[in-house]
């Protein structure tokens, strides 16, 4: 009898042993990295400040990234040169919000003149600027501020730019749909806890179910 009891109890403490396990690999899982769901918002602001009269739709980070996963090291041709021209960082965080961020971001890239040897073309800007060079980031022979006005990618060349920073049918092209917010993070601690005391009540239960031994 005496022996059965301390199998039930080493069954118990074998169960309990591994619920904490999987709640500890449940609770240190790192989850992947997400882009910042405020920056395609904050583009679109600045776009449409910086070129009046032109509808810009609200990007995904394919704007400039490779993928929709967005993220450092994975920048399409223009991310990048927004990114490191004309000094590097030029695109890091600050304390006025993304908004901000990116609107000085962009100003400060189309402000500044290609230094020699990278890709670029002439630009008419409007008054008061002048006629210059500019990014092209692309290397197509357009610059990047010319074909954002004609809402042409200034990451791909040629006509397989033509049209593609705001394609007509979006749903299509889903990547450069509206951007939904992103799910909130699980919350790893409460679930933690709360497995452990479902499992906790079940240990519980099997004890009071158990005959008593005399």
């Amino acid at each position: 009898m005496m022996h059965e009891s301390k199998s039930r109890i080493y069954r118990i403490r074998v169960s309990l042993g591994l619920a904490l396990v999987v709640g500890l690999a449940t609770f240190g899982a790192v989850s992947p990295a997400r882009a910042s769901s405020a920056f395609p918002a904050a583009l679109q602001k600045a776009l449409t400040k910086k070129f009046p009269g032109v509808t810009f739709c609200v990007p995904t980070c394919v704007a400039c990234h490779l993928t929709t996963a967005g993220g450092p090291g994975n920048l399409n041709k223009f991310g990048d040169n927004l990114y490191h021209q004309p000094t590097f960082p030029n695109l890091l965080p600050g304390n006025g919000g993304a908004d901000d961020h990116v609107q000085k971001a962009l100003d400060t890239y189309f402000a500044a003149t290609p230094a020699s040897g990278l890709p670029q073309a002439l630009t008419a800007f409007p008054p008061p600027d002048v006629t210059r060079q500019s990014y092209d980031a692309d290397s197509d022979g357009i610059s990047d501020y010319d074909e954002l006005a004609r809402l042409d990618s200034p990451s791909l060349p040629g006509a397989e730019g033509v049209a593609a920073f705001c394609p007509s049918d979006a749903a299509t092209y889903g990547c450069f749909a509206r951007v939904a917010a992103a799910p909130p993070p699980a919350d790893r601690v409460g679930l933690f806890a709360a497995g452990l005391a479902a499992l906790g009540l079940a240990v519980l239960r099997r004890r009071k179910r158990a005959p008593r031994v005399s």
